[in-house]
């Protein structure tokens, strides 16, 4: 079963925070994990990041990956003083 994107298109209008996409290029989820990265990039003006060889937990994944991600992020979005 596919995800929806009603419930998530109501929602999404209301993000104001800088936003990181980081998604699983082999996500199980999504039928095209790639283009459901662009979308919500796209939809709130956000980087993404695509983890290869990942699929819905590139986080536990491919660690390395994701935590340089999260680190680049957030030193652009909130540098140290």
């Amino acid at each position: 079963r596919q995800t929806d994107h009603d419930p998530a298109e109501a929602a999404l209008v209301g993000v104001t925070a800088p936003v990181l996409v980081i998604m699983g290029d082999r996500d199980p989820d999504f039928k095209d994990p790639a283009a459901e990265a662009r979308w919500i990039g796209e939809t709130l003006n956000g980087e993404v990041v695509m983890v290869a060889d990942a699929g819905h937990y590139p986080q536990s994944q491919q660690p390395n990956i994701t935590s340089s991600a999260v680190l680049g992020f957030l030193e652009k979005v909130a540098p140290r003083a």
